[in-house]
């Protein structure tokens, strides 16, 4: 490892003085983390463990592989994207449809979904808790809202999914459900797996 020093020490001075192609922050980290200069590079602002910042997260905003990324949506055991995600037909559909998503939002907007889902929630897959002014209450997922009606999508005693229109004036409390996205979702991807990921939904268009 020695040999490569003075190309990780230069690729450092670079990095600090942002000339450093920041698609490949990633793989100078690890590089640097299995040497001598292991303390060389200040550490992320947060470690992955924690959610409240984004900034342990943005080594993997660029420099994925977009086909990798395809198979981590597929097929990895804890993200299991593809259960509740949609692209081209192919999916479940408790989550909204990805086709195109590139196109429509920013890396930012995609590594901010998967690091913090309860604060990006589509519209249609907002879920609610409502109670009624005769005390009755119920939850379900909205699917819209106009003329002093709120159309929510709710799950009958037989277990089929119908749409009940309330009046907003029969509502006493409303409540913002949590997303069917589970919080930590990013943690349990390692930051490669999450560049990848990243990589294929910008690669949608």
């Amino acid at each position: 490892h020695e040999s490569v020093l003075p190309v990780l020490g230069e690729a450092i001075e670079r990095w600090k003085i942002g000339k450093f192609p920041p698609e490949l922050e990633l793989d100078l980290r690890e590089a640097v983390a299995r040497t001598s200069l292991s303390n060389a590079l200040p550490p992320r602002a947060a470690e992955p463990g924690s959610t409240n910042s984004l900034a342990a997260f943005r080594v993997s905003l660029l420099g994925g592989d977009a086909s990798r990324g395809r198979q981590v949506f597929r097929e990895h055991p804890t993200a299991q994207c593809l259960r509740c995600h949609q692209i081209a037909n192919d999916g479940g559909t408790v989550g909204p449809k990805l086709d195109g998503i590139g196109g429509r939002q920013s890396r930012e907007y995609l590594l901010e979904s998967i690091v913090w889902p309860n604060q990006k929630i589509a519209p249609q897959f907002e879920t609610v808790a409502l109670t009624l002014q005769d005390g009755t209450q119920f939850g379900g997922t909205v699917k819209g809202e106009s003329e002093g009606l709120l159309s929510i999508e709710t799950t009958t005693d037989e277990g089929t999914l119908t749409v009940r229109k309330i009046p907003s004036k029969d509502i006493a409390r409303r409540e913002r459900g949590p997303s069917a996205m589970p919080e930590g979702l990013a943690t349990a991807l390692t930051l490669r797996e999450l560049r990848d990921l990243i990589e294929y939904l910008a690669s949608l268009r």
